[in-house]
């Protein structure tokens, strides 16, 4: 399970953040591992992108990626972000009940406090 995605542009390591309530759904769907999402996460250990993106030079969420890479003044290359985007799920909330979220607190309240996330 690849946890983490970042480009580098110009010798700059750019990590890809995302709200991770939804990150945690793109990874069980793209595991193809589908014994249930309770389960799944139990059985795997999901590391905060606060802590995966201490390596980048800068950070830009998926939501807002164009924008964030307008701000800092770095052109990549559209078709890969666009392709990447396709790929956040809109319907993330979907999946979580009470209990879930409450399984799931632990694992992303570290990247709701560092980037400012909410369910």
């Amino acid at each position: 399970m690849n946890e983490s995605f970042w480009v580098e542009l110009d010798n700059c390591k750019v990590g890809i953040i995302r709200n991770p309530y939804e990150r945690i759904i793109h990874l069980y769907k793209g595991s193809w591992d589908w014994v249930g999402l309770r389960e799944w996460i139990e059985k795997n250990d999901i590391t905060p992108q606060s802590e995966l993106a201490k390596e980048c030079d800068a950070i830009v969420c998926l939501e807002s990626w164009e924008d964030d890479f307008k701000s800092l003044g770095i052109t990549p290359d559209k078709n890969s972000m666009n392709k990447l985007y396709k790929h956040y799920s809109e319907d993330y909330r979907r999946w979580y009940g009470e209990d879930l979220k409450s399984l799931v607190r632990p694992l992303v309240v570290q990247d709701l406090t560092t980037f400012g996330y909410r369910f």
